[in-house]
């Protein structure tokens, strides 16, 4: 799933997508959805944490993402 693809999602269907990598990478764990903007701009995405450490997802491309 690309971004756009990703933004398209309402923000059940993100949880669910979050969900799903916590699932998969149980070393993640899934905190919440956040909205973060910057001027007009905004973008929700999920957030997790690793080790006492939160990451935010970013959808990259063809089955990549980043969590960083």
């Amino acid at each position: 799933m690309n971004r756009a693809e990703f933004q398209k999602l309402n923000s059940n269907e993100k949880q669910d997508a979050m969900l799903k990598i916590s699932a998969a990478y149980p070393q993640f764990k899934f905190l919440n959805l956040s909205k973060f903007a910057c001027g007009e701009h905004s973008f929700e995405t999920g957030i997790f944490d690793f080790e006492g450490s939160e990451f935010v997802f970013y959808p990259r491309g063809r089955a990549r993402a980043w969590l960083g």
